[in-house]
């Protein structure tokens, strides 16, 4: 019986870290598979209380609970309500992420499955750009497209800022190993630069996105200031004054898509063509805001943004009942202000876990803590299946580290 859960584990493990860069439906399949390895194997289930000490955990638990409550002055359909507590499930599967790490064995498989497949993604994004032929979701999204939208060509399972911001994760614990010198053979330090290097140039050179880029350079600040602060900043404000500009006059992708900003925000003031990536964050900004104002303090309640958005909105142009990229907003809308405060609290509560455990725990916990708290103004980062369920393994990866060790709370 017991070799028998190692290898359930086993596979649970591998099913995670291949997941993340490469499917959702077996990410959220890991959501119902990781809470019964933690209940069939005693030495997991033994640490579930041990999990609370997390302020991240104890947070997410909290919210997921206002949100149950949200329910009772919701008046959306049941369907929206359902499918809001579901999407939201992984604040509760949080505590059995951490328990299930405490294997160090799974937890390096899963590391190593993220960064392989991650890899996969990598290089067959540059076949299928030097090849100039889309494939797998890059040729989906040149057939719902066309030639001219570009985004997605090259990315070979996930959507652009997905795509990236994997890869600059994977680039990050590289990048982290060769300044803290834990590579010493010649040919992986090699090996590692030019990775790095492809992983660089498939970001700022071949996949258009903002999000994935913007989210690349904080990352690189993080870990640059936690390495060494003072020596770290010079770093990083030699890289922007010097590096950022020469990306700009050398890169079609990253002028392509200021321009296009430029171009969204004139159509927008000027309603025209407003169906554009600014001008569509825009309008859901507008009345998300419009909906807070209304109830301010708790909100519409569970599952109602959908909803509400079509009776605000129903005379607008861009009428959609989809999300208000930002979950911010989103939380505002549907559990008022304090469900944006408790958002803001689970990111700043994974910073200040992660202040408590060791160095590469503590950069990379921070390194998720401050890219999720700013992609998410502009983003459905934690809302979505895709980034919201490997925040949450990259959490539970994180504290797992350390051996859940006894935190100043």
């Amino acid at each position: 019986m017991k070799q028998l859960l190692n290898k359930y584990n086993f596979f649970v493990a591998v099913l995670i870290g291949g997941s993340i860069p490469l499917s959702t439906s077996v990410e959220n399949l890991t959501l119902v598979l990781v809470p019964l390895a933690v209940f069939f194997t005693a030495s997991m289930r033994k640490n579930l209380v041990n999990a609370l000490q997390f302020w991240t955990v104890r947070l997410s638990l909290l919210t997921y609970l206002v949100f149950m409550f949200g329910v009772i002055w919701s008046s959306a359909p049941l369907h929206d309500v359902s499918h809001m507590l579901v999407k939201m499930i992984t604040m509760l599967v949080l505590p059995f992420a951490v328990c299930f790490y405490q294997d160090e064995r799974l937890r390096k498989i899963s590391l190593w499955m993220f960064f392989c497949v991650t890899t996969i993604s990598l290089i067959l994004s540059y076949v299928a750009w030097l090849f100039n032929h889309p494939i797998l979701h890059g040729a989906r999204y040149y057939v719902s497209n066309g030639a001219g939208a570009g985004a997605d060509n090259w990315c070979p399972f996930r959507a652009h800022a997905y795509h990236c911001y994997f890869i600059g994760l994977t680039m990050c614990m590289l990048i982290y190993k060769l300044l803290n010198k834990q590579v010493s053979d010649l040919k992986l330090k090699v090996l590692a630069v030019v990775y790095i290097v492809l992983g660089g140039f498939n970001i700022f050179y071949m996949v258009s996105s903002r999000t994935g880029q913007l989210s690349f350079i904080m990352m690189i600040f993080v870990l640059l200031i936690t390495w060494q602060f003072k020596r770290g900043i010079l770093i990083f404000v030699g890289c922007i004054l010097l590096a950022l500009p020469a990306v700009y006059l050398t890169s079609n992708a990253v002028q392509s898509k200021i321009k296009q900003a430029r171009m969204d925000l004139i159509h927008h003031q000027e309603g025209v063509n407003q169906g554009n990536s600014i001008g569509l964050r825009l309008t859901f900004h507008k009345y998300a805001k419009l909906l807070i104002s209304e109830k301010p303090i708790l909100g519409h309640g569970t599952g109602s943004y959908s909803s509400e958005y079509a009776r605000v909105a129903v005379h607008d142009t861009i009428n959609t009942d989809g999300n208000p990229h930002s979950d911010y907003l989103w939380f505002g809308v549907e559990l008022g202000y304090v469900g944006m405060g408790l958002l803001i609290m689970i990111f700043s509560a994974l910073a200040y876990d992660s202040y408590f455990l060791q160095n590469k725990s503590k950069t990379f916990g921070w390194i998720i803590a401050v890219t999720y708290l700013i992609i998410c103004t502009q983003n459905s980062f934690y809302t979505d299946s895709v980034t919201g369920i490997a925040f949450l393994y990259f959490v539970a990866l994180i504290f797992s580290s350390d051996k859940l060790l006894k935190l100043r709370i």
